[in-house]
């Protein structure tokens, strides 16, 4: 392989990795986000509900203007967004891996024919 040839390569696959890295640090990022707004859902509906023993009619009150079941539902959606966000961590994390792969073959290509 030319030298100008194997420096080229390397570089592609520097940039690629770099990017593999970059794409994974947003998709933690934003797991972290959508964690926190899953948190803050969780909270909210234990602070409307703090102890299960509470008087009829805030219960009914609660049943009939659709608080807390609202609240579920938003916890449910959250949560559907953090197992999207975890997925995307887990490919993000799978393509820095083969960009890490990627270079270390071109290190042992460079390497074995000096």
């Amino acid at each position: 392989m030319k030298p100008r040839t194997a420096h080229t390569l390397t570089r592609l696959v520097a940039l690629r990795r770099q990017n593999a890295e970059q794409a994974l640090g947003q998709a933690r990022i934003s797991l972290d986000e959508e964690k926190a707004k899953l948190a803050a859902l969780q909270a909210e509906l234990r602070s409307a509900a703090p102890d299960c023993e509470q008087d009829y009619a805030a219960l009914s009150l609660s049943d009939r203007f659709g608080n807390s079941t609202r609240l579920l539902g938003q916890i449910e959606a959250q949560k559907s967004v953090v197992a999207l966000c975890e997925e995307t961590l887990a490919i993000r994390r799978k393509h820095l891996k083969r960009a890490f792969g990627s270079e270390q073959s071109l290190k042992d290509i460079v390497s074995s024919r000096k």
